[in-house]
């Protein structure tokens, strides 16, 4: 991106997974009676020129209005790259996004995409564990870290689209964009992670976050 162009931002919205962790594809429950998915589109709307939304294979979709729907692929690397390459080519930042993440806020949103736009590679909102982290296999408990606290990583993620093709299509068995990003040698901000943007991954998480849109 060219210093004094306007930044053409698309948003890439992953809702093609199996939910094996959660027990059916949680995509399309609903929290606080709106669909995960839809949640996501809506989300992202405002801050992005167009919208690339990845879904199970041959399913249609009877949402919120987006630019381009693609098939997904069998892992999430494979649905990423697929709809990466249905990316206009204008499009010179991206932003991804799942309906794993239902809370994000527009703060967070402008906080992501204020990092690539002053000139980091990737972008990412980090919310440091409460928790110490822990080890445990045949030998006994062990530590993770020691000197440094670690962090969770949020959703949404924020990329340069030139490194984001160039590290996804490098190391196209990824298991997130960070890790290709950082595998090139990518620059990537963090920003501040926010404690109600949580990860649906479980139905208790999705009805703590049916308690967070309602209770604050």
């Amino acid at each position: 991106m060219a210093a004094g162009t306007e930044p053409h931002v698309w948003a890439v919205v992953l809702a093609a997974g199996r939910g094996e962790r959660f027990g059916r594809p949680k995509q399309f429950e609903r929290v606080d009676g709106i669909r995960l998915v839809d949640r996501a589109v809506d989300i992202v709307r405002p801050h992005v020129d167009g919208i690339v939304l990845a879904l199970p294979p041959g399913m249609s979709w009877d949402g919120p209005t987006v630019e381009v729907v693609v098939d997904g692929g069998a892992t999430h690397a494979e649905s990423t790259s697929v709809a990466l390459a249905a990316l206009p080519a204008e499009a010179d930042t991206v932003l991804i996004t799942a309906p794993s993440h239902p809370l994000i806020d527009a703060s967070l949103i402008a906080d992501v995409l204020g990092e690539i736009h002053r000139g980091a590679d990737a972008s990412v909102p980090l919310l440091p564990l409460a928790d110490a982290v822990k080890v445990h296999d045949a030998t006994g408990v062990h530590s993770v870290f020691t000197s440094t606290r670690p962090s969770q990583a949020q959703l949404p993620f924020g990329f340069r689209r030139s490194v984001l093709d160039e590290a996804t299509t490098r190391w196209p068995d990824f298991v997130e964009e960070l890790e290709a990003v950082e595998r090139l040698g990518g620059t990537i901000a963090a920003v501040d992670g926010r404690p109600t943007n949580i990860h649906v991954a479980t139905p208790a998480d999705l009805a703590l976050a049916t308690l967070i849109l309602r209770h604050g």
